[in-house]
């Protein structure tokens, strides 16, 4: 087996995904708080998955079975995921040590919105906002390797699903005249 498509592929969506934080960053760094960016980022790796699996076949004469597929984007993702939260860590921990307070604010101000869209009563969005104050948004490597696993388990299922489109079968029967 050729493996070097899934590392490669791995490698280039967690630099994507560094990149694409950056961008974010660089333009509004509150936006980071934003629920629809965790989606977008989600499209971005399943885009990795699907591409560097197929990078992957191609490079193993176009016929994996389903177990070779599913570690080729197990390895695209265990490598992509790494990255950006590696990138994440450092970010948070030693470029902008005040983004995770930005960050707590902005996520603040969503709750409280959301909260007062559905009429919720002022005792409950003072106890939400008081949940919120007491967690910590920027975390030490413990968080992190949570964060990494919560990823993991989420890019799992991504990638059972697309191993099962990428697939080749390997065991075909042919048929002699």
């Amino acid at each position: 087996m050729n493996w070097n498509p899934a590392i490669k592929w791995g490698v280039v969506g967690g630099l994507v995904s560094v990149i694409l934080t950056l961008l974010i960053y660089f333009i509004s760094p509150s936006s980071l708080a934003s629920f629809s960016l965790i989606f977008v980022f989600l499209l971005v790796s399943l885009f990795f998955l699907i591409w560097g699996g197929i990078d992957f076949r191609k490079a193993n004469n176009d016929e994996i079975s389903f177990v070779e597929a599913l570690m080729a984007t197990i390895i695209i993702a265990l490598i992509s995921s790494f990255i950006g939260t590696l990138f994440s860590y450092i970010l948070m921990n030693y470029i902008d040590p005040q983004l995770p307070e930005l960050i707590k604010q902005k996520v603040i101000e969503n709750t409280v919105a959301m909260m007062e869209k559905f009429n919720t009563p002022d005792d409950k969005i003072d106890e939400a906002i008081e949940n919120i104050k007491s967690q910590s948004f920027s975390g030490g490597i413990s968080d992190y390797a949570l964060k990494f696993a919560n990823s993991m388990i989420m890019n799992t299922i991504f990638c059972l699903i697309v191993a099962a489109f990428i697939k080749r079968n390997t065991n075909k029967i042919k048929l002699q005249e």
